[in-house]
């Protein structure tokens, strides 16, 4: 059996305060640089929607309107999941514990947008190419985010335990 040391349990809680809140606003900058990203993309999108030559380099025309749709898709989402992920890293910093409802609630979430980004980044992929008559087939499977929502998934689940345990733990005293 392992003895619980409160200094140590002490020193873990505040380490990952530090973390989490160093990672809150890794998060937040890191929405930022996607809303710039996904901004770019808005304008390439417009761009080749309005203009039928406009293509960037090394793409043609319907390459571009495919490859700009799917990156303000993919941005969009992203900057959604880094949101979410800043309240739930921002609420860790401050809470005298990680085990909260409101995380297991947001990293659920979380994993229905992983699921939803992925059948709507696929679709769209598919529509577009469809709409476009494109002479070449070509859509790309963003995995990832198939890979995101079970990982997030899984520690939702782990976080919602350590939720009870905490409960019983709190009652318990």
């Amino acid at each position: 059996m392992v003895k619980y040391d409160s200094m140590e349990g002490d020193e873990s809680l505040a380490r990952l305060r530090r973390i989490c809140g160093i990672g809150s606003w890794i998060s937040l900058i890191a929405s930022l640089a996607l809303v710039c990203i996904l901004l770019v993309n808005v304008v390439i999108l417009s761009m080749s929607a309005l203009d039928p030559d406009f293509c960037l380099p090394t793409l043609t025309h319907t390459q571009t309107c495919i490859s700009s749709m799917e990156d303000v898709l993919f941005c969009a989402f992203n900057v959604i999941l880094c949101l979410i992920a800043y309240r739930i890293l921002k609420q860790t910093s401050v809470h005298y514990t990680p085990f909260t409802r409101d995380n297991v609630i947001g990293m659920k979430v979380m994993s229905v947008i992983c699921l939803v980004a992925f059948a709507i980044i696929l679709l769209a992929q598919v529509f577009m190419l469809i709409i476009m008559d494109a002479d070449e087939f070509f859509v790309e499977f963003p995995l990832e985010f198939i890979v995101i929502a079970v990982i997030t998934y899984v520690f939702a689940l782990l976080i919602e335990y350590g939720t009870v345990l905490q409960t019983e733990s709190d009652h318990f005293l």
